[in-house]
Formats: structure tokens, C-alpha cells, sequence
């Protein structure tokens, strides 16, 4: 699947203080208040990122899980995976594929080192667009592509008042 250029990133986490999550260059510590996104992104489209530091940082992402695409000299993570969290152990940097399907507002990514995100590694992507959007391309790539399969949050019922 080619990916568009404006939706390929460089997604780096430094080995030392100042620990951030950084895009494009671009990233600070979460300290107390909110930080501006990381990027944003639209909804219904897929992202490429290249993402450095995966060694030291065992990297998680919340909402949509991605597909790794490149990696080499890792006997667990292989090309085709998918994940939500990934600490490479034998090479610092992957090449991972998002689709950022469905949902819009924040998606947050953090290392899972309690004491890393305490000092601020951490950030989210403002998914922009209109909720519920997907990426049309699917069901081309694979026509078993299980789009329709969750249906979302259940729709709230009305109960009978007892007296």
C-alpha cells in the first residue's frame, strides 16, 4: 500500500533527558498541562511512520494498532506483525503502517517505561475529519478486510421508571 507523502513521519524517542515523543522533529516533554498534538492527522487514511529510539523505549500506541513493515535482525518482530507495543531488542529503529480508520480526536502514544512517561514521553495525534470514516482502499488490499465487523458503542435504552 503506497502512502501518501504528507502521511509519511519520523517518529523519534531520545535515549536521554528530555524524555519526549517527538514527529517530524518537532515534540517537548508532557509536563502539566497539554501539550499541542504531535501532528495532525485524517481519519480514513493510512500513515507511514519510521520510528527511532524502539530499543530503549518499549512504544505503545492507543486506538489504532499498526502493521510493521520494515525491521531487520529481530527474531520476534517480523514484517506483516501487528502490534500496539513493541520494544525491539536488537535494533533501534522500524518502519510501521497506521490505518487511522473510524475514530477522531486524540490517539496518545507513550513509552511503557512507568518512570520514561512520568518524565513526559508521551504525545497524541489530533485525528481530524468526519467520525466514522474509513479508508477506502480496504477492501482492495483484502477482500476479507473486516471492516464492518464493530459496529461501535451500543446505542442507550431508555428504562421503565419503578416506583
Amino acid at each position: 500500500v503506497k502512502t501518501k507523502l504528507s502521511n509519511r513521519h519520523k517518529v523519534s524517542m531520545p535515549m536521554l533527558y528530555p524524555m519526549a515523543v517527538k514527529v517530524d522533529g518537532v515534540g517537548a516533554p508532557w509536563g502539566h498541562g497539554v501539550p499541542p498534538p504531535l501532528k495532525e492527522i485524517p481519519v480514513g487514511e493510512v500513515q507511514e511512520w519510521h520510528v527511532k529510539g524502539i530499543q530503549f523505549h518499549p512504544w505503545h500506541l492507543h486506538v489504532n494498532p499498526y502493521q510493521i513493515t520494515g525491521i531487520w535482525g529481530d527474531s520476534y518482530y517480523l514484517p506483516g506483525d501487528w502490534h500496539d507495543t513493541m520494544l525491539a531488542t536488537s535494533i533501534n529503529f522500524v518502519t510501521i503502517k497506521v490505518n487511522v480508520d473510524t475514530f477522531t480526536g486524540k490517539m496518545i502514544a507513550h513509552c511503557h517505561l512507568l518512570e520514561h512517561e512520568d518524565n513526559g514521553m508521551m504525545g497524541y495525534w489530533e485525528i481530524t475529519g468526519k467520525e466514522g470514516t474509513t479508508w477506502a482502499g480496504a477492501k482492495e488490499v483484502d477482500p476479507q478486510c473486516y471492516d464492518g465487523h464493530f459496529p461501535g458503542a451500543p446505542k442507550p435504552r431508555s428504562f421503565p421508571i419503578w416506583r
